[in-house]
């Protein structure tokens, strides 16, 4: 009888190992960054706009309607004079010129409030 149950035991060891051996490799397989699915498809296949609660992502035109949270954040308003566009590496976003990366920096600084007499 004892014969019995250690068989028993192993054979449930086994099928244990296997399913949880299976379920990581599907989970490993769902999260591999070389997977077919593509975040942002290459410009090149699409035109760029802007999208956002505030306009301030520049996104391909399939992603047109993507969600953000709606908080305002000063930096968004130098994002409506940035140029929206195909960047060199294929993808959509706002041109990093001097114009864009200053108004970022000013925008970036804490406000001070008057002095009060």
């Amino acid at each position: 009888m004892k014969k019995n149950n250690l068989t028993i035991f192993v054979i449930f060891a086994l099928i244990f190992t296997i399913v949880i051996v299976a379920l990581l490799w599907l989970t490993n397989s769902r999260i591999n960054p070389d997977s077919e699915i593509k975040i942002t498809p290459t410009a090149t296949e699409t035109e760029c706009v802007r999208a956002g609660c505030s306009n301030q992502l520049c996104v391909s035109k399939d992603q047109a309607n993507i969600a953000t949270s709606c908080e305002y954040k000063a930096e968004y308003a130098c994002y409506q004079q940035a140029t929206c566009t195909v960047l060199e590496t294929g993808k959509c976003g706002f041109v990093q010129d001097e114009e864009l990366l200053q108004c970022l920096e000013e925008a970036s600084k804490p406000l001070s409030l008057p002095e009060i007499n």
